[in-house]
């Protein structure tokens, strides 16, 4: 099987868009990392750092989903533009998970 980047790009965007269908604006978010703070007994900076992270997912997945991020976006010279606008990305989801 030829995986090359065409074909792994559109399997990246399928599970963007499921992952944002099925999450939306992220308010269905608060439940499940409640829950994982809990089972993983989270506190303080640990609990802070995996709602970053489930925020850096969802923000490159809304990203991947509406074509603001390519294959072309892919390379090194696009890498520190590319971080930035995920990490702004993340920080959407960020504020809408810490107000919920």
């Amino acid at each position: 099987m030829d995986f090359n980047m065409i074909d792994w790009y559109s399997l990246l965007i399928q599970a963007a868009t499921i992952l944002v269908s099925f999450f939306g604006g992220g308010a269905a978010l608060v439940p499940i990392i409640n829950w994982l703070k809990k089972v993983l007994k989270l506190d303080g900076n640990m609990a802070l750092g995996l709602t970053l992270v489930f925020s850096l997912i969802m923000g490159l997945a809304v990203m991947l989903v509406e074509g603001q991020i390519t294959p072309d976006s892919f390379t090194v010279a696009n890498f520190s533009v590319l971080f930035l606008a995920i990490y702004a990305a993340s920080q959407k989801f960020y504020d809408k998970l810490k107000t919920s």
